[in-house]
């Protein structure tokens, strides 16, 4: 949408959606939720505009994966956990395809179960996938985004981590997922010996 349809469906100027994007004033609360309803008025805009403020702004690790399979964007917060925790280069990966930064962490399984449930073509609304080192589990959500109501790719992000009985596995524990053919049905795709230890993000 232009400044010009954004001010039209708005009743506002054209320069006052200017000062808006240039963060020279904020809407007025008014403004503010009916700025809100025209965007988030489909499901593509809610994806495309999550997607772009996780990959622009968010402290999380996340990176954008296009429907070619490979890495498009990282946020911040994904240069930092991966200098912090492997000293290595995010940048460097850019363009490459996903499996050789997941190849690198020695993550060729987590690849797998996107592959085998047909996440990055588009066939999930959400998925989560729990892995498990040596008690530490991290979960990790990967979603479809979509620019002009197309599929384009996808963003997994590092949701959260949390600690469980130390044990001396490495894998992937638990992975759940929203299918397309499905949307209604919040399934669990598969369970690893530690899984009833892993409790939701949210209650």
């Amino acid at each position: 949408m232009t400044q010009n349809d954004i001010a039209d469906a708005l009743q506002v100027d054209q320069g006052t959606v200017s000062r808006w994007e240039r963060d020279i004033e904020k809407p007025r609360p008014a403004n503010f939720h009916a700025l809100r309803d025209l965007l988030f008025d489909d499901p593509g805009k809610q994806s495309e505009f999550g997607a772009n403020w996780l990959l622009k702004r968010s402290p999380m690790s996340a990176i954008l994966v296009g429907e070619d399979r490979r890495i498009w964007e990282a946020s911040p917060g994904c240069y930092s956990f991966y200098r912090n925790r492997d000293g290595m280069d995010v940048g460097a990966y850019l363009g490459s395809p996903l499996n050789r930064l997941l190849d690198h962490v020695n993550r060729e399984d987590f690849l797998e179960v996107l592959e085998d449930w047909g996440v990055l073509d588009g066939e999930a609304l959400m998925m989560r996938i729990y892995t498990n080192k040596n008690g530490t589990v991290t979960c990790h959500q990967v979603e479809p985004v979509h620019q002009a109501g197309e599929f384009f790719g996808t963003t997994a992000f590092l949701s959260h981590s949390f600690q469980i009985a130390d044990n001396e596995d490495v894998g992937i524990e638990k992975v759940e997922a929203v299918m397309n053919d499905a949307p209604h049905e919040f399934c669990v795709l598969h369970e690893g010996p530690h899984a009833k230890h892993i409790l939701p993000p949210f209650r």
